[in-house]
């Protein structure tokens, strides 16, 4: 791969960008462009420019998510995340092996999903870095997208009904230690989604149900706005919270298909889902 027009982009994102990370740059190079410009050189049915006009295309957009922050280099151990996936081995995986034009295309899609990412709640960008490993390099990006929209959804989701003694529950942390923070309030965000206010704290825990819960990560809480629970307490419910040793609730929410609570004097929050 020919280092000079990577040097010149890099030396171009350095004077727009005041905060541009060297170490992402390279992590970058190492990630996306240097297999990016094997697999290509080993792709049939591409001329010299058609390469070349694509790894330009390429650093330039790598370039833009450095400066813009949107590669931050990982803390050790840490999860990398779904932009250095899609702007790192995707582009090896997915662009040598369509078309020229349609890989240009394919390029633009990739980019402009992981900036409305960027720019959009925290727990979007974790619950589709959970899909990712679904997105096989043969498979549309736009199909993927529609797979990643219906987890939000209510589909495969049993209705919880009225009799809380057909529950199944399961009791989740709302951080992981040593971080130590009681939860507050709850609101369904989508069927599937609940955040869990960190009180204190101005963050929330983000879960996924599939039914059963899994953490999406931390992001900021903002009461306003937030959905209202459409449905009122249970009647009956106290024997199955006190089977559940939840003690006294500081709040709860409540959809068709799930049930959530935050106990008073507990770092964990309870959910509750009826099986199909």
């Amino acid at each position: 791969m020919i280092t000079g027009p990577l040097d010149q982009v890099e030396a171009g994102a350095r004077r727009r960008f005041h905060r541009f990370s060297a170490r992402a740059w390279q992590r970058w190079v190492e990630l996306g462009a240097r297999p990016l410009a094997q697999a290509l050189a080993a792709a049939g049915g591409w001329t010299d420019a058609e390469r070349e006009a694509l790894l330009a295309a390429a650093a330039r957009l790598g370039a833009e998510a450095v400066g813009l922050g949107y590669l931050p280099v990982p803390l050790p151990g840490a999860e990398q995340g779904w932009a250095w996936h899609a702007l790192g081995p995707l582009l090896a995986e997915r662009l040598p092996r369509r078309p020229p034009r349609e890989a240009l295309g394919e390029l633009a899609a990739l980019w402009n999903f992981t900036e409305a990412l960027e720019n959009g709640p925290p727990w979007i960008r974790n619950l589709v870095s959970h899909f990712a490993p679904r997105l096989a390099p043969e498979n549309p990006l736009a199909a993927f997208v529609r797979e990643v929209d219906a987890a939000l959804g209510e589909g495969g989701l049993v209705p919880l009904g009225e009799d809380p003694s057909a529950w199944s529950g399961a009791w989740a942390p709302l951080a992981p230690p040593p971080s130590d923070p009681l939860p507050g309030k709850v609101a369904f965000l989508a069927p599937r989604v609940v955040a869990v206010e960190r009180r204190g704290t101005g963050q929330a825990s983000f879960y996924w149900l599939t039914p059963r819960p899994v953490l999406l990560g931390p992001g900021p809480w903002s009461g306003r706005g937030l959905p209202q629970a459409p449905f009122p307490r249970l009647r009956g419910a106290e024997g199955w919270l006190l089977s559940q040793r939840a003690g006294p609730l500081h709040a709860e929410a409540r959809t068709a298909h799930a049930w959530v609570g935050a106990p008073a004097l507990s770092q964990r929050v309870l959910f509750a889902w009826r099986e199909a």
